[in-house]
């Protein structure tokens, strides 16, 4: 009993060796194929997952196809890029239906465009700025905020997503703008509150032809109440040519009629107004009121005109009722003269100073003429002399002798007034050095007018 128990351990010892020499066997012969079968199995796997991760996405199941991703396809070239193009593909297939003929948005699109751009908020795989901007005409398109709407839709720049669907969107968008902003234009008209009427039409993005209608007759009364309210010409000017440069607005020939009316009305008053100043002599007024009208007027031939003849009136004013000392004045023939201003004070032999002079400077004499024109009645001075011998100082009047003073340095200086009347030249004569007149003062007519 015992023998054929160990007989029979022997004989399964047997087997077991037989079996494990098989296993090595196998192994070596199939340790060649066991890099390419798991090769295999990973592409297999990884191909799975780019599938699933489509169809999840496809269904909105935006954080199964994120977790599978991150955890089966990110690390993988090849996969990585499937996923990007099936994302950009996609969102192009958005673009192209997400509404239909009449610019109606489809729910399943936006919800579709919802699950694409919280996939790549998280793996930031494409670009979505311009589906971004899609998706913001949307919610501000249905929240009724037109405006916004428009501008987000216009900024898109990516023709693949500027579809043939969303080019319709932007146009229901667009028409409702539009209708939403003429609907207050026309509340403003009716408010008589023209100036918001242009303001609000004049910042739309968007126009047509009701548009146009609106803006101008919103500016047409706009110009008509200014008229009727004499608001004064610099603001019905600008109102004038805001419309011109309006293309939305179209000016008719009887607003263009009125305001050459104003235009004119408002030159003559100008002109009336600095022709009463100077009748009172006020230029400085005269000249200030012609400068603002010039800044309303540019360039006006008439008020230029008008500036021109007031400056003239203006210097003739002062010409003739302006006492002048006579080293003021150029003499248009001298010969050996000096002048003397204020800076070179002067004092006589007997104390007395004098603010200015005029002397020959040559021991032969000297002269100087000067114009006068006959604007000066009197002609004042005081003559002295700095020299021991006899000197002599001569006035004439157009050529006849008005004045004449001798003496010396002893003598007491001699004040004299001289009536120059309708002078046209006054000619002064030294007969040598050292005789002075001190302070040669003009004194003209008064008569300010030119009339």
């Amino acid at each position: 009993m015992r023998k054929k128990l160990v007989t029979m351990l022997l004989m399964a010892a047997v087997m077991v060796f037989a079996i494990s020499g098989c296993g090595s066997s196998s192994d070596s012969e199939t340790s060649g194929t066991d890099g390419e079968t798991d090769s295999t199995q990973t592409a297999t796997s990884t191909n799975d997952a780019v599938a699933e991760f489509e169809t999840c996405a496809k269904a909105g199941e935006y954080r199964d196809a994120i977790d599978l991703y991150t955890s089966e396809i990110e690390g993988s070239t090849s996969a990585e890029s499937e996923v990007v193009s099936f994302l950009e593909d996609w969102m192009v297939e958005i673009a192209e239906n997400i509404c239909d003929a009449d610019g109606v948005i489809s729910s399943d699109y936006k919800d579709e465009m919802y699950t694409l751009l919280k996939i790549n908020d998280s793996l930031a795989l494409i670009d979505t700025d311009d589906l971004l901007l899609l998706q913001s005409g949307i919610e501000d398109y249905n929240e009724g905020d037109y405006e916004s709407a428009v501008v987000s839709l216009n900024d898109i720049a990516d023709d693949d997503i500027d579809t043939d669907a969303v080019e319709t969107f932007k146009t229901a968008v667009s028409e409702k703008y539009v209708e939403s902003v003429v609907q207050k234009a026309w509340a403003y008209i009716d408010a008589g509150e023209y100036t918001s009427a242009v303001d609000l039409l004049n910042a739309m993005q968007y126009t047509d032809d009701t548009v146009e209608e609106i803006m101008t007759e919103a500016m047409t009364a706009r110009f008509e109440e200014a008229m009727e309210a004499e608001t004064d010409f610099a603001t019905i000017k600008g109102l004038y040519e805001a419309a011109l440069d309006n293309r939305y607005i179209e000016v008719s020939a009887d607003m263009t009629e009125v305001y050459a009316a104003a235009e004119t009305s408002y030159r003559e008053g100008v002109i009336a107004s600095v022709d009463d100043y100077v009748d009172s002599f006020a230029f400085g007024s005269a000249l200030t009121l012609l400068d603002e009208a010039l800044t309303v007027l540019e360039n006006d031939d008439q008020l230029l005109a008008c500036k021109t003849e007031t400056e003239e009136a203006q210097e003739y004013y002062l010409l003739h009722t302006t006492v002048v000392d006579l080293t003021e004045l150029t003499p248009y023939d001298e010969s050996y003269i000096s002048t003397a201003g204020a800076d070179d004070k002067d004092t006589d032999a007997f104390g007395n100073v004098y603010e200015t002079n005029i002397h020959g400077d040559w021991s032969d004499g000297g002269y100087a003429t000067y114009r006068l024109d006959g604007i000066y009645v009197e002609f004042t001075g005081t003559v002295y002399s700095r020299i021991d011998k006899s000197r002599t100082v001569s006035i004439y009047g157009d050529g006849v002798l008005l004045y004449e003073a001798t003496l010396t340095k002893t003598d007491d200086p001699v004040p004299f007034s001289v009536d120059i009347t309708g002078v046209r030249d006054l000619k002064i004569v030294f007969d040598g050095q050292k005789i002075y007149i001190g302070n040669p003062t003009l004194t003209p007519d008064g008569n300010g007018s030119m009339e």
